[in-house]
């Protein structure tokens, strides 16, 4: 042989460089190599028995995701090689080699016939083809000397360099390109040997094979593991998205409202529900969701602790929560919040929140007569019913005739309805129920001329609340009413306020929330207030005795059975 080690042995310095590097380089790379091993003998040298446990379930939907891609990319690539074989064939002929030509010619014609569509190539034709072209570089290699002949040796190493990255991008696939690719490489060396043997310039030649065996598979590695997992993500992401795209839709069905809140909280998406909910026309998307809560430190705090507190497991019940929305109309509306965690949505990396929203039950009044237990009715003593009980057979018709009746005119008034007083009623009706039933009802009073404070018959709080629960209320107005003029005065919750019921102001019933806040108007009179009364409970006199008229003696009251 020509090539002989005095060279290297010219230049110890260079060479005990390299093979410490190289020996470095093994021991830093060590994990590799292993990792390496492990991938050749799980995929050629071993034949493990596939189980089904280890298998991902987005597997197969990927595999079949890159066989479409596979022969979307082949048919798009038919376009261009097709004129790429075209020019192999007219240099192969002015190079005086009709063998070679025809065999560009076969690959010409074969790209023609699958870019337009006569052939269709699935992904196994894919895979036969790709073997039989890396076959063909065997034959290939013989056409070294038409190049050399010309002076242009370099340019075959060129050609074939180039087509066997156009290979690996034909169809991404690492368990048939690595071995391919390795073994082209190993039939040049060879080659190369056989026919100059192993001269001087043999060893650059089998370091560029093998340094573009290791591009060439890297880039078939790299390339498959990049679109398998954009594929899965692109799966993972679907999946999420149709799947809380249906669930909000049954939540639609069986809650009163559902909301989706990003990692800020603010909401996304549209909220037709929660615009309801809160009887507002206003989109909401992109609001935060605090701002809809009662604006109560306590309130807030609670939120918070409650939507970052971690998810349990997968099977167990949401967790729920007790909140106040704040309606456009000032009004509180309670709601119970279940709360569930969505990580990774939309391929994002914040947590989203699925919030489901259930409204309380209303619970009405039941009307005076109609719907009052028979020992809830007050009973008054009448004259003239006591002497119709000496008529004979009229006992048993007169009490009860005096009972229906005694609601007309024989109880007082109501405190709010003081006719001198009364200014205008507002009512909001709905026409749609045959009765036109009033939903709202605003009653403005004014004082009349001259009248004094006390005795003119105007409405006042006193006259509505409960004697004995007026000092209490008195002072949280009171003091909530120096508070006026103040910025960003927030809201005063009191706690249960007894007033007297519209069907008879001898009875009363029970408010349990009960709060004063000032008008948003900055135009309004400083020293008026508005106060909301909501969760209506009936009360019931232990006794049928009438209510005192001093306000310094106790009632007894009980809610309702």
């Amino acid at each position: 042989m020509a090539f002989s080690m005095e060279a290297a042995a010219g230049a110890p310095v260079e060479l005990g460089l390299s093979l410490l590097l190289f020996a470095l380089n093994c021991i830093l790379s060590s994990s590799d190599v292993v990792s390496v091993i492990g991938w050749l003998s799980t995929n050629y040298l071993t034949k493990a028995a596939p189980t089904v446990q280890s298998e991902a379930p987005s597997k197969p939907r990927v595999e079949e995701a890159m066989q479409r891609l596979t022969e979307e990319n082949f048919l798009i690539a038919s376009h261009f090689l097709q004129h790429a074989m075209l020019l192999a064939v007219v240099m192969y002929v002015g190079m005086g080699s009709p063998a070679f030509a025809g065999l560009c010619f076969l690959f010409y014609a074969t790209f023609l016939l699958i870019a337009k569509g006569y052939v269709r190539m699935t992904a196994y034709r894919v895979k036969i083809y790709l073997i039989v072209n890396y076959i063909t570089f065997i034959p290939v290699m013989f056409a070294g000397d038409l190049f050399a002949a010309v002076g242009r040796k370099e340019v075959l190493d060129q050609i074939t360099s180039a087509y066997r990255f156009v290979l690996v991008v034909l169809c991404v696939d690492s368990n048939l390109h690595i071995p391919s690719q390795v073994a082209v490489s190993l039939a040049q060396v060879a080659f190369y040997v056989w026919n100059r043997g192993w001269d001087e310039p043999a060893v650059p030649f089998v370091f560029g094979q093998a340094f573009t065996a290791a591009m060439t598979s890297t880039l078939s590695f790299v390339l498959e593991y990049y679109l398998r997992q954009r594929l899965e993500a692109q799966f993972k992401s679907a999946d999420a998205e149709s799947i809380t795209s249906g669930f909000r839709q049954m939540l639609r069905g069986v809650c009163d409202g559902e909301v989706l809140l990003n990692g800020s909280l603010e909401i996304s998406g549209s909220s037709r529900r929660l615009s309801r909910l809160i009887s507002t026309k206003e989109e909401l998307e992109g609001r935060s969701f605090q701002r809809l809560l009662l604006q109560e430190e306590d309130e807030q705090k609670r939120f918070s602790e409650f939507i970052s507190r971690p998810s349990g497991s997968s099977e167990d019940m949401p967790a729920c929560l007790r909140v106040s929305l704040c309606s456009a109309a000032a009004t509180r509306v309670g709601v119970d919040v279940y709360h569930v965690a969505l990580p990774c949505l939309y391929g994002s990396e914040e947590v989203y929140h699925l919030l489901a929203l259930k409204e309380d039950e209303p619970q009405p009044i039941p009307e005076a007569i109609r719907d009052t237990p028979r020992p809830l009715l007050p009973t008054v003593s009448i004259p003239s019913a006591k002497r119709s009980a000496s008529v004979p057979g009229e006992v048993s018709r007169a009490p009860r005739h005096r009972r229906l009746s005694m609601f007309d005119s024989d109880i007082p008034a109501l405190p709010l309805s003081c006719l001198p007083q009364l200014s205008d009623i507002v009512m909001l009706l709905d026409a749609s129920s045959p009765q036109k039933d009033i939903k709202q009802l605003h009653m403005n009073y004014s004082r009349s001329k001259g009248g004094r404070s006390s005795a003119d018959g105007m409405p006042s709080l006193r006259k509505l609340i409960r004697p004995t629960d007026w000092e209490s209320v008195h002072a949280s107005v009171t003091s909530y009413a120096a508070k006026s003029g103040r910025p960003s005065v927030s809201e005063k919750h009191l706690g249960p306020v007894c007033f007297r019921r519209p069907d008879g102001p001898h009875k009363f019933m029970v408010a349990k929330q009960a709060r004063l806040y000032f008008s948003p108007n900055k135009e309004g009179v400083s020293s008026r207030m508005w106060l909301s009364l909501s969760g209506f409970a009936l009360l019931e006199k232990r006794t049928e005795a009438s209510i005192s008229e001093l306000q310094s003696i106790g009632e007894q009251s009980e809610p309702d059975s």
